[in-house]
C-alpha cells in the first residue's frame, strides 16, 4: 500500500472543490421508512462535503492509486428544509504521508450549515481492490451453509 503520496504539480493546500445540490424527499431525515425532520439529513449532508472532497482528490490521482474515505467530522449547524438548495464546499488542508485532509463546510442560501474535516487515503490501487476481493470471499465462506 501507498505509504507517501508524491507531491504532484496543483495540489497544494487551498485547492477547492464544490457539489450543489437542491434538498429533495429522499434526502430528508428519516429512519425505518418514517421521516423524522422534513429538513435535510445529516447522512445527505456527509455525502454531499464527502463527494466535494473526493473532486478535490481525484483529478491528482495516478492511474495506480484510489483514493478512500477515512475519517469524517462534521458538526451540523442549522437546518435546511426540502427545495432548498446547498453548497458543498471542500479545501484542501494538508497531505500527510497517504492522508488527505480537507476542511468542509456547507451553506444554504441564507448561511453556514456545516464545517469539519474530513480525510481521505491514497492507497495502491491493485493491492486495494485484492483486499476487497479477499474480505468478498471471507464473507462469503462465512455466508455458506455448514456441511
Amino acid at each position: 500500500m501507498c505509504e507517501v503520496m508524491p507531491v504532484k504539480p496543483g495540489f497544494v493546500p487551498g485547492l477547492r472543490a464544490e457539489v450543489e445540490a437542491t434538498v429533495d424527499a429522499g434526502m430528508q431525515a428519516a429512519f425505518d421508512g418514517r421521516v423524522i425532520h422534513p429538513l435535510y439529513s445529516t447522512w445527505s449532508l456527509v455525502h454531499h462535503l464527502e463527494h466535494a472532497a473526493r473532486r478535490v482528490l481525484e483529478p491528482y490521482l495516478e492511474p495506480h492509486e484510489e483514493g478512500v474515505g477515512y475519517a469524517v467530522e462534521v458538526r451540523h449547524l442549522a437546518p435546511t428544509p426540502v427545495g432548498a438548495r446547498v453548497r458543498a464546499v471542500a479545501v484542501l488542508e494538508a497531505v500527510e504521508g497517504n492522508r488527505v485532509i480537507c476542511r468542509v463546510e456547507a451553506y444554504n442560501d441564507l448561511e453556514k450549515i456545516a464545517e469539519g474535516r474530513q480525510v481521505q487515503v491514497v492507497l495502491e490501487r491493485d493491492a486495494f481492490r485484492r483486499r476487497i476481493e479477499a474480505l468478498q470471499q471471507r464473507l462469503a465462506r462465512q455466508d455458506s451453509p455448514a456441511p
